[in-house]
């Protein structure tokens, strides 16, 4: 219920702030902007790959048929607007926190469990360059920001001292991508969405990373909307040695349903 009213919230304050300027376009007979906004998108994920925190690396394999059985805590947010459709901005912001367990191999039985609290934000700019017919062309450019605080409890039968091992670590990625959009009819759309990381490992980002989003549009209404399709995000980052090495390498993969708000 929490994650809900949050959505809820977020999703008045945005209508409330946006809806002064849309009236007025509206009275002058010219709308200049379009908004889109998902409050809460579902994106029902397959985790896997490997987390090394302080030198000590677990393997994180969770399928989409398990996932609420891990999942502690989700909320997402998606928000656009573009100008006489050409300029425009979004942002994105995305929660998962998830547990994963497993039983290490030996005479002890030791039991890995691992933590992870996944927060990532996206601001960057849109400028559609082509449009012709039912096609749309769009760039994409921004930063993606994620804060990720992780925790590896280890322990066994009959019980070796238990180790607590946590770190946080937050990092920013420049993005760069490509949107491709048909309109199939007037209730009817399809979009797909790539965006790579330009950062390589220079200074406090990601060595690799890289998104991808096919999505199928359909509104039925002029404001509301559904939205259903495939997402992965896949981010290796990897910072210090040693016993103080920290890796993220993990992709997120899977389907994902939203409500969406036009207007």
């Amino acid at each position: 219920m929490n994650i809900i009213m949050r959505a809820i919230v977020a999703s008045v304050v945005v209508l409330l702030l946006l809806c002064p300027l849309a009236n007025a376009e509206e009275t002058s007979g010219a709308k200049n902007w379009e908004f889109e906004l998902i409050p809460l998108y579902l994106w029902g994920t397959d985790v896997n790959g490997d987390m090394t925190v302080k030198g000590v690396t677990q393997s994180i394999e969770i399928p989409f048929d398990e996932i609420f059985d891990s999942l502690e805590a989700a909320f997402s947010i998606h928000f656009e607007a573009l100008y006489k459709k050409r300029w425009g901005f979004f942002l994105d912001y995305l929660h998962i926190d998830i547990k994963d367990s497993a039983t290490a191999p030996g005479p002890f039985k030791a039991n890995i469990e691992a933590d992870l609290d996944y927060k990532m934000g996206e601001l960057g700019v849109i400028f559609r360059f082509h449009e012709g017919g039912p096609h749309i062309l769009e760039a994409l450019g921004g930063a993606r920001f994620t804060d990720l605080e992780t925790g590896i409890v280890i322990s066994g039968t009959p019980p070796p001292p238990t180790q607590v091992i946590s770190a946080q670590e937050k990092w920013w990625d420049p993005i760069i991508g490509l949107r491709y959009k048909w309109q199939i009819s007037n209730k009817w759309k399809f979009s797909l969405r790539g965006d790579v990381g330009l950062g390589f490992g220079a200074g406090d980002t990601s060595d690799s990373t890289w998104n991808a989003i096919g999505l199928i549009h359909f509104q039925p209404w002029k404001h509301v909307g559904f939205v259903g399709g495939y997402r992965a995000l896949d981010v290796d980052y990897e910072t210090g040695s040693g016993t103080n090495k920290f890796k993220y390498d993990i992709l997120m993969h899977g389907p994902l349903f939203a409500f969406t708000f036009h207007w």
